[in-house]
């Protein structure tokens, strides 16, 4: 604010000398595409906070990487951005699978070599118990009142291979084979105990993330095609290209 002189007489002001910097004002404008758990379908949404978006298309989704996107943008300085959701109305709904578990090398614990899948939803409350034995291990599957034991079980071929035994007679769990660069005869499961539990899923067809879905269409104003009138926009970013193709939903030829 500046002074005001009401009488005569000399005055001394100190002014700043050097000029003072030019603050950077953000220009871009990004378009994301990509998967939600809600909001509009195929149509370029204005998005001008985080807040704003959570209303609009929901949080974070498993397996979905459009809202850490978005959330990084505005956490490093962007300022407005266009949405637009891909797939279909279900696309991104997470929903709950089979209870599994995987069971670790006990001579590497941070490499599994078997998972266990439960075979029906009926029967939640599942355990998997390994103890050593003479030759091999020894493998007790408990859930739903019910008790199966597997005894002198091997990753060798043969008789008693693993996977083979528990698999043809267990009604309870599944077992698959965890790619692994350890020797077969290092792979025996750790002993203990390993409680299956339900990790969540996300619902995504091949028809959700084929490319067609991404290009959309100029005239109906959907995809990158309904992109083409916004002149503002500076960058696409297309995140959930990778989930696609994780979740099986994408081929490379469709990357």
């Amino acid at each position: 604010m500046a002074t005001a002189y009401l009488t005569p007489g000399v005055y001394v002001e100190e002014v700043s000398g050097g000029a003072k910097p030019i603050e950077g004002v953000g220009t871009a404008v990004a378009a994301f595409l990509g998967i939600a758990e809600k909001g509009p379908v195929g149509k370029a949404t204005l998005v001008t906070n985080w807040t704003q978006f959570t209303d609009a298309f929901g949080g974070f989704i498993p397996g979905a990487y459009l809202a850490h996107a978005v959330y990084a943008y505005f956490n490093n300085g962007g300022g407005v951005c266009y949405i637009v959701r891909i797939g279909s109305e279900d696309a991104g709904e997470v929903k709950p699978a089979l209870p599994e578990a995987s069971l670790s090398a006990a001579t590497s614990p941070d490499q599994p070599t078997i998972k266990a899948i439960a075979k029906s939803e009926e029967v939640t409350d599942i355990t998997l118990e390994v103890t050593p034995a003479d030759e091999g291990f020894d493998l007790t599957v408990r859930g739903g009142g019910q008790e199966e034991k597997h005894e002198g079980l091997t990753f060798a071929r043969g008789a008693k291979n693993v996977f083979d035994v528990v698999n043809k007679a267990s009604k309870l769990v599944t077992l698959e084979e965890v790619k692994t660069n350890i020797a077969v005869a290092e792979r025996a499961p750790a002993a203990g105990q390993y409680p299956l539990a339900a990790p969540t899923t996300m619902s995504l067809s091949a028809a959700d993330t084929a490319p067609a879905v991404y290009e959309g269409n100029t005239s109906d104003r959907t995809g990158m095609g309904g992109l083409e009138a916004i002149d503002e926009i500076t960058m696409v970013c297309a995140p959930d290209i990778m989930a696609g193709y994780q979740a099986g939903a994408l081929d490379m030829d469709g990357l």
